[in-house]
């Protein structure tokens, strides 16, 4: 039984040295040590480290200095958009700055300003205030990722307003860069014929425009040659349009033609204003249920129609 044990068996403590032990010790004194000061400042051993670097900044998480930054936001894992949030330090001693919310960034996140209380309403408005998420309601939470320069907002459907789905802020839109535009189409035609010599034309079609700040500018002109009649020009229309976005419609003056949805194009002189569907998100463009209800947890909503699952979401917990 000795032999059995001298050849197989190897003393898996043999090799290590003092220096090891110890280290094995004090790794696991510090996790426990960790364990219970969860809630507490956490404190780092210097002489872990290679050289002589100041931590102590994160004793309380990864710091966040005050001062003004360009991050994308984010609600139930939904992107909003980006825009600048100011971070500043309301706690004596914090070296963690949170993020200061303003009546902007609850507007590009969709929260429901109207459940909002008059005061703070007007807290919101003042430069100088800075409150945060959580002091307007313990549902909302803020989440700031430093690393990724990205801030997730949880709250409930309850404080967020009911829009349809792909709905995008107003105050996402741009109206574009100032820019001149070109396009054009040629084509060319020969026939010769036995006894009646030969045929010639030619076609240049002209599209152009010019964008500036909310207004396009729009030409078309055509341009025909035959080898009977030579050049001839012939404007096909110009006009001018803008949107507007306050009442999803587009303006037109000029010469143009009616988009024959419903009944044939019509070429007018004029000035028209129409519905701009491109302004509506797609599924406005067509009829949608309403579906209410309460979530405990985060919750699977689907919905379906003779049987054919046609929508699935994801909500929060709460109202929705």
């Amino acid at each position: 039984m000795s032999k059995f044990c001298k050849g197989s068996f190897k003393n898996p403590f043999r090799s290590l040295t003092l220096t090891h032990i110890t280290r094995f010790v004090i790794l696991t004194f510090s996790y426990e040590q960790y364990a219970f000061a969860e809630t507490r400042e956490v404190q780092f051993n210097n002489e872990f480290l290679r050289s002589d670097v100041d931590i102590s900044a994160y004793s309380q998480g990864n710091p966040v200095p005050e001062g003004r930054y360009n991050v994308e936001l984010y609600v139930n894992d939904k992107w909003k958009g980006r825009t600048d949030v100011t971070f500043k330090n309301n706690k004596p001693g914090a070296r963690i700055a949170e993020p200061c919310i303003t009546l902007k960034i609850l507007s590009l996140a969709g929260i429901d300003i109207e459940k909002i209380p008059i005061q703070q309403q007007k807290e919101l408005n003042e430069d100088s205030s800075c409150i945060h998420l959580e002091d307007i309601s313990s549902e909302l939470k803020a989440d700031y990722d430093f690393s990724l320069q990205r801030i997730s907002v949880q709250a409930p459907q309850k404080w967020l307003l009911r829009r349809a789905r792909g709905y995008v802020s107003p105050e996402l839109w741009d109206n574009g860069i100032a820019a001149a535009t070109l396009q054009y189409d040629y084509n060319a035609w020969r026939t010769e014929r036995s006894g009646s010599g030969q045929f010639s034309t030619q076609y240049l079609g002209l599209r152009g425009g010019l964008n500036w700040d909310a207004w396009r500018l729009r030409y078309r002109g055509i341009f025909n040659w035959s080898n009977d009649n030579g050049w001839h020009y012939s404007p096909a229309n110009i006009y001018i349009e803008r949107g507007i976005a306050s009442i999803r419609s587009k303006l037109l003056i000029g010469e143009s033609s009616t988009d024959g949805q419903v009944f044939d194009s019509v070429g007018f002189s004029g000035v028209m204003l129409t519905s701009d569907n491109r302004m509506y998100q797609d599924s406005l463009r067509g009829y949608a249920p309403v579906i209410t209800g309460v979530a405990n947890t985060n919750a699977l909503v689907s919905i379906t129609q003779r049987g054919v699952r046609i929508y699935e979401t994801t909500v929060p917990p709460g109202p929705f």
